[in-house]
């Protein structure tokens, strides 16, 4: 074969291939052997979007854009490498590729590949190792991912069923939170700045809640919504959504006086809290997102606009649930939008005979064994 680059650089290309990632040494050789250099001048088209997917490409030296004709999807410039996919299938291009400046390009039919295949059992061996450890790992990637995205309950009902049933839940704990002052300060600081505390906050938030097994719903600007209770039921879930309000207004306390002492002006949270009947499911085919909806809801999130900042505001129902184990103030009955008068109660701390701290901020064994408990009923 006439060409002046060496099997060891080619080698090397190959491997940033999703197809040979992970295949050994000498099959990646004998591979690169069969490949065939082509020439490429300024301009031209290396293939269109609509033809068969006969070769894959590994670029030695030039930039190439990938074209849907119109718009510019990439840009791939030396060492790439693209179209491995041609090798295993026969699909047409999705897009097109042409050469800006011109360059170098090796190339390996798919003829070629099979004949590889065909002839010699090692290399079919050692690829179909390295492909089926690919698609392992890359299912490990998207059901982490699913996990991520939804509860593990609710992510193994996808995978079986293809959907998941709606789920009416009697007795479940809505907790928000928002920044008092988060408009005006954010006008104050750079877009990366205002991202990054953010950030910090509702990374803290979600260790928080993670611990008592509530279940986080989604972020909106600065709120931040979340639920116990769902979607395991228990009748913990007062008293565990209690713990990580009061944990998650020690932290932010503790962040405001920081940056105060730094003389940086910061925000306050404020939290509402209410317990009842939630509705739990799935909404959209894209992006879609595990959600709930009820009154419940929409007052917990009205408790939130309700309180004071640093305060946690609590509807009667929650107070009746959280009540032999929490000091609580009685506010009165408040106006609320759309619903009238309502009680509610500030949540202050934990009480002395429940709390491991002077501060009512850690839960004793005592009070953690009795969540136990109401976890198992």
């Amino acid at each position: 074969m006439k060409t002046t680059i060496p099997v060891n650089e080619r080698v090397t290309y190959l491997k940033k291939s999703l197809i040979f990632e992970g295949a050994p040494e000498e099959t990646l050789r004998q591979i690169a052997l069969e490949m065939n250099p082509l020439e490429i001048a300024p301009g031209q088209t290396v293939f269109y979007k609509g033809d068969k997917a006969e070769n894959m490409y590994v670029i030695v030296k030039g930039l190439f854009k990938i074209h849907d004709g119109e718009n510019i999807l990439n840009i791939m410039e030396d060492k790439g490498i693209f179209g491995e996919y041609a090798l295993i299938g026969n699909n047409d291009r999705t897009a097109s590729v042409t050469c800006t400046h011109g360059g170098m390009l090796l190339t390996l039919s798919r003829s070629s590949f099979y004949h590889m295949l065909k002839n010699n059992l090692d290399i079919t061996l050692a690829l179909m190792k390295s492909l089926v450890f690919r698609i392992t790992s890359e299912k490990d990637k998207s059901e982490k991912l699913l996990q991520n995205i939804l509860p593990y309950e609710i992510a193994e009902e996808l995978k079986v069923k293809g959907h998941v049933n709606v789920k009416n839940i009697e007795y479940a704990t809505v907790l928000f939170t928002d920044f008092s002052g988060f408009t005006k300060i954010s006008e104050q600081i750079s877009a990366d700045k205002l991202i990054e505390e953010l950030n910090y906050c509702f990374t803290e938030f979600d260790n928080i809640i993670s611990k008592y097994g509530i279940e986080k719903i989604k972020t909106i600007g600065d709120a931040y919504m979340c639920v116990g209770g769902i979607p395991l039921e228990n009748k913990s879930n007062p008293i565990d959504v209690s713990l990580a309000a009061i944990e998650i207004r020690e932290f932010m306390k503790k962040r405001y006086q920081e940056k105060s002492k730094a003389g940086i002006n910061y925000w306050k949270c404020r939290i509402g809290i209410n317990t009842g009947h939630v509705i739990a499911g799935i909404v959209g085919i894209k992006k879609f997102a595990y959600d709930i909806w009820s009154d419940t809801v929409n007052t917990a999130s009205r408790m939130e606009s309700s309180s004071e900042p640093g305060e946690i505001n609590i509807t009667e129902s929650t107070y009746h649930a959280i009540s032999p184990f929490f000091e609580c103030t009685h506010r009165g009955a408040m106006e609320v939008k759309g619903k009238g008068a309502v009680k509610m109660f500030f949540l202050n701390r934990i009480k002395p005979t429940y709390s491991s701290d002077d501060e009512g901020i850690c839960p004793s064994k005592e009070l953690l064994n009795h969540i136990k408990v109401l976890q198992k009923k």
